[in-house]
């Protein structure tokens, strides 16, 4: 059985959309997923005292998380890699290297819109 790509069923309960401006809303309170945007804290995701970095990070880690959940029926024409390095370059940079590769199947040249699963 394929996966449900809504992402009313991605993101569970917490994610809301309005047409009338366009605003998208992830409110992990309401989430009904136990994946939840765990990696932030009030304080990182304040429009005012917020960091963009930690909120990236924190949006990143949730989908490579919620995909993996998705087990067989994940998607295929949406795939997500994760690599930790460790080596010496990186920790004399401050600690370990966490790469996300996120890649998206296109469905032509012309226009940059996903591939139909």
């Amino acid at each position: 059985m394929p996966y449900d790509k809504s992402p009313s069923s991605f993101f569970g309960t917490g994610y809301s959309y309005s047409s009338a401006n366009k605003n998208i809303t992830l409110s992990t309170a309401n989430s009904t997923h136990a994946i939840k945007l765990n990696e932030l804290t009030n304080t990182e995701a304040s429009t005012s005292t917020g960091d963009v970095r930690k909120l990236a990070y924190a949006l990143i880690l949730f989908i490579e998380e919620r995909v993996t959940a998705l087990g067989g029926n994940k998607p295929t024409k949406m795939t997500v890699t994760t690599t930790v390095s460790n080596g010496s370059a990186q920790v004399s940079a401050g600690g370990l290297l966490k790469t996300f590769v996120i890649t998206f199947s296109r469905s032509n040249t012309a226009h940059f819109d996903v591939t139909p699963e």
